[in-house]
């Protein structure tokens, strides 16, 4: 998909930025919050998801998606580690992912909207940068996401994770 591509790159970029708050403790991670454990339903899930893919906490990311999309090549450390081999400004790139709605739901599955913002790409990148990172597989959570922005979640066991 050639939409993916250069969403990829800027979530990427912006995922790259590094760093956590007093917020983001092991007790207080979003992925180890009790409205996502407790089985609260797919917009807690899918809040707590956008919250530790912008707090860039990629273990709370990997408690909240499928056991089977997680990969430790597409972390968002990861990620971010690539995106500054290409130009060691991109380290200062974020993003901001927000939770939307959630629709089509049933017991067990459901479908979110998350919207994603890119801030802080620099406007004078060699078009080689720009191309780099649009070649560029997408961390996740964004690899997720399909072209409407859309995210599918899924009941396992008492939580809900998002899955591809």
């Amino acid at each position: 998909m050639k939409l993916r591509a250069p969403l990829a790159a800027v979530v990427l970029l912006l995922l790259s930025a590094c760093g956590g708050t007093a917020e983001n403790t092991p007790g207080n991670t979003p992925g180890n919050t009790s409205e996502n454990t407790s089985g609260n339903g797919p917009e807690a899930a899918l809040k707590a998801l956008a919250a530790a893919a912008d707090a860039q906490d990629d273990e709370a990311v990997r408690k909240l998606v499928c056991p089977e999309v997680w990969s430790q090549s597409r972390t968002l450390a990861a990620k971010k580690a690539e995106a500054v081999q290409l130009d060691p400004r991109l380290a200062d790139l974020r993003y901001r992912l927000t939770a939307k709605e959630v629709r089509d739901r049933t017991d067990t599955a459901a479908t979110g909207l998350l919207d994603v913002e890119v801030e802080g790409l620099p406007d004078d990148l060699s078009p080689e940068t720009r191309s780099g990172l649009d070649a560029m597989e997408a961390p996740i959570p964004v690899a997720l996401l399909g072209p409407d922005r859309t995210i599918k979640l899924v009941k396992q066991g008492d939580a809900w994770v998002a899955c591809r």
